[in-house]
């Protein structure tokens, strides 16, 4: 794995997280170029964290310094991703990856064993046609399909005793803040 560190010079102020992916997809790290953000809360305008499981990169910007991570194989991006995750959640920040609505994208995630990662949202394995039937049908899903964190309730399911429908965010678009992509 190679890992690059870059300070950002920004003496108009335009560089901030939106910089790189928005909300209206566009964007170098952009779910349209194969990247997921990976939410937590420490995210705000100038923090953002994405990965790219056909690219194996792993992107962080943070106050103007961007790091990339561009890992040689499968296991050595799980491997980050994993380590990530483990130590956003034991500082209490967490880290849920968001493939959105690209199917591509959400599939190489689960190809790779990295479902139980998803964003509450977007849980629900995707190749789990079974599991989907059965919830439309009003049963709730087994929870070694909704992942890690799933419990009664989770996005997807409802309690036995009404019907389950499929919970589908609505797409939010937030205005680009002015800044273009910035090469690396």
């Amino acid at each position: 794995m190679t890992r690059s560190e870059t300070h950002l010079e920004d003496p108009e102020g335009d560089i901030n997280r939106y910089s790189f992916a928005s909300w209206d997809g566009t964007g170098e790290y952009s779910l349209a170029k194969g990247f997921a953000p990976i939410a937590s809360t420490q995210d705000s305008d100038v923090y953002g964290l994405w990965c790219s499981p056909s690219q194996r990169r792993i992107v962080e910007y943070a106050e103007h310094d961007l790091t990339i991570a561009a890992c040689d194989t499968d296991d050595e991006f799980v491997n980050e991703v994993r380590t990530l995750q483990a130590r956003n959640t034991r500082y209490g920040w967490g880290a849920e990856i968001d493939p959105g609505s690209n199917a591509k994208l959400r599939q190489h995630f689960v190809d790779l064993g990295l479902a139980d990662l998803f964003h509450p949202a977007t849980q629900r394995d995707a190749n789990d046609v079974a599991g989907q039937d059965a919830a439309l049908a009003g049963h709730r899903a087994p929870a070694s399909h909704l992942g890690s964190s799933a419990s009664a309730g989770a996005v997807g399911t409802q309690p036995d005793s009404s019907p389950a429908t499929a919970l589908i965010e609505p797409e939010v678009s937030e205005p680009d803040a002015g800044g273009a992509s910035m090469p690396l």
